[in-house]
């Protein structure tokens, strides 16, 4: 080894990591939000499912943000740049494709959706929505509902269970107009 020798400091003693978690974390961010390889891929379980590369981003992401703790998170990530960019998208005309593309947001959901609580939001939301595609939101609710790991509220249930009846009135309906 030499004459080399490291110059330890107190982050070193302490066990903390090197460098800046927080600038490894906005500059992560970032290069999620320009990388334009990032796409949907086809999959014959999920129908469609993000790319590896933004998987990787989604849980570089995630074990950055655990090592400062989930009120840091939420304050200076959560409410200051994902919301931002949820908010961006959602104002933007559906054939507008800037500033952030539909792939960011999706895995922005996946960032944000890790929670059971976040997830039956999420839950009420395609409930609300189940009207412009009853069959679309019945199967994403039913497969939900089959690979979760915790019991089911009954205001799902019963949320699954609307949305079936309104499948099968306009099953019904659509098979009495083409007679």
């Amino acid at each position: 080894m030499g004459n080399y020798r490291t110059k330890l400091t107190r982050a070193d003693i302490k066990g903390e990591p090197p460098g800046n978690i927080h600038n490894a974390i906005t500059s992560t961010l970032k290069s999620f939000l320009e990388d334009s390889s990032l796409r949907f891929v086809k999959n014959s379980w999920y129908g469609y499912d993000l790319c590896p590369a933004t998987w990787n981003y989604i849980f570089s992401l995630d074990l950055l943000c655990a090592q400062l703790g989930w009120t840091w998170t939420i304050t200076n990530i959560i409410w200051k740049d994902l919301w931002l960019i949820l908010n961006t998208w959602l104002r933007q005309a559906r054939t507008e494709q800037t500033p952030f593309r539909d792939v960011c947001v999706a895995a922005v959901f996946r960032l944000l959706g890790m929670p059971w609580e976040v997830q039956l939001s999420v839950i009420y939301a395609t409930h609300d929505l189940a009207p412009s595609n009853p069959e679309a939101a019945l199967k994403t609710l039913e497969s939900w509902r089959k690979n979760s790991t915790q019991r089911v509220p009954p205001a799902v249930i019963k949320c699954i269970t609307q949305i079936s009846f309104l499948c099968h009135q306009t099953k019904s309906q659509n098979s009495k107009k083409l007679l």
